[in-house]
């Protein structure tokens, strides 16, 4: 049992997620030992390790063994993560906390949640409650159908900004 925590690589900092990982770490809420690639968030290894940044091997290997995986809401680490059969407890980086330049990732999670693809947290407090529902959730898209389902709904989304 482990856990996996991504911040991806933004240039902004995601504190919001690195601290509370660390806290539920400590309060062994989380599955330990506990990974956070934190990216250019500040970070000291404590209860959990790190790395700023991965190879995508690495990236990818550690979500294939974690029992749960929480990421940022990038298109990038969520296809990742379903192409490897995960399903992930997203929190999306939020512009009103300076972690992302809009909200996109806000519009993606929404709409991956509502097809049941993924676990929202849209607060750090949830991510408890999204740990326990992930251990009580089953199914995910195959390799081939992750990438497939979040290209349309990236396409949908391109669609609407463009018109």
């Amino acid at each position: 049992m482990s856990t996996f925590v991504s911040v991806g690589n933004a240039t902004q900092p995601f504190h919001r997620l690195v601290r509370e990982v660390e806290r539920l770490a400590a309060g062994s809420v989380l599955p330990l030992p506990v990974f956070v690639q934190y990216g250019r968030t500040p970070f000291r290894a404590g209860v959990c390790e790190g790395a700023a940044f991965l190879s995508m091997e690495e990236f990818a290997r550690k979500i294939r063994e974690a029992e749960v995986v929480i990421l940022q809401g990038g298109a990038g680490s969520i296809i990742t993560a379903l192409s490897e059969r995960r399903m992930p407890i997203i929190v999306p980086r939020l512009r009103r906390y300076g972690e992302v330049v809009d909200d996109h990732q806000l519009l993606l999670t929404r709409r991956l949640e509502a097809a049941g693809r993924i676990i929202a947290a849209y607060d750090v407090g949830e991510i408890p409650a999204c740990v326990n529902r992930l251990r009580e959730s089953a199914g995910c898209f195959t390799a081939g159908e992750a990438g497939t389902h979040m290209l349309a709904l990236l396409r949908e989304d391109l669609a609407r900004y463009a018109g």
